[in-house]
């Protein structure tokens, strides 16, 4: 049978160590929106199915779609099976009895690896009606990018907001860049171009998280609300289920971290929450230099850069990280059980 997710032993600390919809009205079915081209994926919470749709663009219609049944494991990951293929798409090698994995985060986002690429979805449902603050990070581009986006909504009867574009240094957390753009939004789809003439598309959740995809290059971003309410290391004590990825290289494996005071310890796991790799260790701490909500360490000599929100999905931590590598980058994202 042939799995959509590779595990990677060599990946993010351990080579360092050696559509918008929502909920209906019971609550039963979430939907969660990612771009390149666009990707939903329903989950039915009340008879454990899933359904995962592309598009081209947002209103186009469905070029590809499959469903199956999923199970939340002991890693308190989604383990996914896939049962039809409604929309078959000879660009994509799916079979009946094939698998996926997600990360899920309730109602606020989702981490699907499937066909060996991991996609970061975010709980699509309205545009804000108030500014909004997110630290971002890349996730898919030739370039590791990190910074802050703030949108500010429509006003005086106009149909135009504005999203502020702040690219930082991964090393200074000195500006690099900071320009202001006129955008749309519609149904939760924020939409502006850049300074070089590349057209954006910014998913946005009224929960907090935001994906964004340059549909000239196909470069990704996700992003975290702004948190200033995180003043101490801490703030992040716990155990937290996370998924590493590097989608240049279809790198993906699983793992399970706890921390304490700052000091925390994992280890890559399967889905039964069984460790498969050595321990590996590494201290976080918060730099006086960098945006509210970010944090840093380094494990096996690589820079690693962190947003957090302490209130994903209610009083839950989520942790989006980016790991300088030379050449390229590799995610983590951890969310607190």
């Amino acid at each position: 049978m042939k799995k959509f997710y590779l595990l990677a032993i060599g990946a993010f600390f351990i080579a360092g160590c050696g559509g918008g919809s929502g909920s209906n009205n019971n609550n039963t079915v979430t939907t969660y929106t990612g771009a390149g081209s666009v990707w939903e994926t329903s989950l039915n919470s009340s008879s454990n199915t899933f359904d995962i749709k592309r598009k081209a663009t947002p209103t186009s219609s469905v070029n590809f779609q499959v469903k199956g049944n999923y199970n939340t494991t002991a890693s308190n990951l989604l383990d996914m099976v896939v049962t039809a293929i409604p929309n078959p798409n000879s660009s994509i090698t799916v079979n009946i009895g094939d698998t996926a994995v997600a990360l899920e985060i309730p109602n606020y986002a989702l981490f699907l690896n499937f066909n060996n690429t991991v996609t970061p979805m975010t709980h699509l449902d309205s545009c804000p009606t108030t500014t909004k603050r997110w630290n971002f990070i890349s996730t898919s581009s030739s370039t590791a990018e990190i910074g802050e986006a703030i949108y500010t909504p429509a006003m005086y009867n106009t149909a135009q907001g504005f999203m502020q574009i702040t690219v930082r240094d991964t090393t200074t957390y000195a500006i690099l860049s900071n320009n202001l753009y006129n955008t749309t939004c519609s149904n939760g789809i924020i939409s502006f171009t850049d300074l070089t003439g590349d057209n954006f598309e910014g998913f946005v959740s009224s929960s907090g998280a935001f994906v964004a995809h340059n549909t000239t290059t196909t470069e990704k971003y996700f992003g975290v609300m702004q948190d200033n309410s995180l003043t101490n290391v801490n703030n992040l004590d716990g155990t937290y289920t996370g998924i590493s990825f590097n989608n240049s290289t279809n790198a993906v494996s699983y793992h399970k971290i706890i921390c304490n005071n700052g000091n925390c310890s994992g280890n890559e796991i399967n889905l039964n929450d069984n460790a498969i790799s050595a321990t590996y260790n590494f201290n976080l701490s918060i730099n006086s230099s960098a945006p509210s909500g970010m944090i840093e360490t380094v494990v096996g000599g690589d820079r690693v850069i962190c947003g957090v929100d302490l209130n994903a999905n209610g009083n839950k931590n989520i942790i989006t990280c980016i790991k300088l590598l030379s050449p390229g980058f590799e995610n983590l994202i951890l969310y607190k059980r």
